[in-house]
This record gives structure tokens, C-alpha cells and sequence, in this order.
């Protein structure tokens, strides 16, 4: 019994320290793809500021036009060395899970792209089952002891049934994001017009940040993280 008992501590300990790697994983590409938004739009409002310093000099812009634009650049330029103090702490983590020294210079490299034909092959009920199946708090309440009362039964499987309840409904949550985010990059793909400004750069790249967000999120429900 007591090496049963050690076992089960043991696995799950492991189960435990991958689900860190997986999450701490998820989080430094998220990060990453963070990091080369605010990086293009750093560098779409540094060509901002210049052209309404441009314009200002020749009287056809305002000062307040200059000043919005420059205060756009410095809140993009924080927000990006907060991204990059981030990175740089996750990947700590990430190397202690794993076993590599932090100065070895190991790198991480970028996940593949996303495709969005991937999209057609997902199956809900499929993946729902999965997510059930793998869900680490629900295989803890499912394996915990049943109860000796009749109220202790009841409660149980309330519990094991509310939690399942909850991740199908973030399942189906996700699923409709992600059908919505596809119907909305297929009109965009459709249209025969091209312009050029920083909202729709800025809607571009957030919108490839969501499709990989969303992904990641239901791999990471399909394989048992919160």
C-alpha cells in the first residue's frame, strides 16, 4: 500500500511539473507573438510621428496630432519592454522545468504556423471527450473516494458532473470563437481591396495572435490544463 501510495505521488508530481513546462511553454510563445505585434506597431507609429512631424513643418498637421502619436510610440514602447522583462523570467522558468542551465544558450524556437486548415479536421464532441478525459482536477474528483453516505455519493458526482459541465461549455465557448475568427479571416482573404493604414495592420496581427491564442487554449483544455 505505502508503495502505491508513493507512486501515485510520484506520477503525480511529474504530471505536475509537465503541465508547468506545457503552460510555461504556451506563455512564452504567447509572448512571443505579443512581442513581434508591439514591434510592428512600435514601428508603424515611429513612421506615424514622422510623417506628422513632416506635416507639422509644413504647417498641414497640428501639434495635438503630433503629441497623440507620440504618446501612442512611448505606451507601445513600454508595453514592449514589459514583454521583454517576461520573456526573459519565463524563459528561467522554462529552463529549470526542463534541466538546462539558464547561460547553456539554449534556444526556443517559434511554434509552426498556424494553419487555418486545421480548423476543418476539429471535432467538438471529439475534443470535448478528450478534455473530460485528460482534465487533471476531474481525474482527481473521479478517482477520490466515492463516500460512505448517501449525501457524500450525491455530492461527489454533483462535483465530477459540474466540472464537467463547465469545461464542455468552455469548450463550445472556444469552438465558436474560433468558427467566427475563421468566417471573419475568409471575408478579409475575399476582399479585392487593398489599403494600407495602422488600424488595419494592428486588426491583422492581433487577429493572427487570436487564431494561435484560441488553438493553444483548446490543445491546452484537450490535454488536461485549466
Amino acid at each position: 500500500d505505502t508503495s502505491k501510495v508513493n507512486t501515485a505521488t510520484i506520477r503525480q508530481y511529474e504530471k505536475q511539473v509537465v503541465s508547468g513546462a506545457q503552460s510555461a511553454m504556451i506563455g512564452y510563445n504567447t509572448i512571443v507573438d505579443n512581442k513581434a505585434t508591439l514591434e510592428t506597431l512600435v514601428d508603424l507609429y515611429q513612421k506615424q510621428c514622422d510623417m506628422y512631424e513632416r506635416m507639422a513643418g509644413l504647417g498641414l498637421a497640428n501639434q495635438t496630432d503630433l503629441v497623440s502619436a507620440q504618446t501612442s510610440l512611448i505606451g507601445a514602447k513600454a508595453q514592449l519592454a514589459s514583454l521583454q522583462s517576461q520573456e526573459d523570467s519565463v524563459y528561467r522558468t522554462l529552463c529549470m522545468l526542463l534541466g538546462y542551465d539558464t547561460n547553456s544558450g539554449v534556444q526556443i524556437q517559434n511554434l509552426p504556423a498556424f494553419d487555418m486548415g486545421r480548423l476543418d479536421g476539429m471535432n467538438l464532441e471529439a475534443d470535448t471527450k478528450k478534455a473530460i478525459g485528460n482534465n487533471y482536477t476531474l481525474i482527481g474528483q473521479r478517482t477520490s473516494a466515492k463516500g460512505e453516505t448517501n449525501a457524500q455519493i450525491a455530492a461527489r458526482l454533483n462535483t465530477i458532473n459540474e466540472g464537467e459541465q463547465k469545461l464542455t461549455i468552455e469548450m463550445q465557448r472556444l469552438y465558436q470563437a474560433m468558427r467566427l475568427l475563421k468566417r471573419a479571416m475568409g471575408q478579409r482573404s475575399g476582399s479585392t481591396r487593398t489599403v494600407f493604414c495602422l488600424r488595419c495592420s494592428t486588426s491583422a496581427l492581433r487577429s493572427a495572435t487570436t487564431r494561435r491564442r484560441l488553438q493553444r487554449k483548446r490543445q491546452s483544455l484537450i490535454c488536461g490544463r485549466p
